[in-house]
């Protein structure tokens, strides 16, 4: 049996491609797009607003941040600066 001149079992893969590309599409359009979430390797904090438009999320002295006695990341086995660990 033919539907629209491929065998049946290519046309379900046929089917099954358009039908993931467009979920692919639809999920960027909302969640990317309108929504402006960033992807997970961008490496941006995600924002969450609440509803007094309060901000959380990681802010200011979080790990990003430079640490106490030393250069940000310093610490045993990193190679940049002295070990300050006690």
């Amino acid at each position: 049996m033919t539907v629209l001149g491929m065998p049946l079992s290519m046309f379900l893969v046929f089917l099954a491609t358009v039908l993931a590309g467009s979920l692919g599409a639809i999920h960027y359009v909302i969640f990317h797009m309108i929504l402006k979430r960033p992807f997970a390797d961008e490496g941006h904090a995600l924002e969450v607003r609440t509803a007094s438009g309060r901000v959380s999320g990681e802010r200011g002295g979080g790990s990003g941040g430079a640490r106490k006695n030393g250069d940000a990341g310093a610490g045993p086995g990193s190679g940049k600066g002295a070990d300050h660990h006690g």
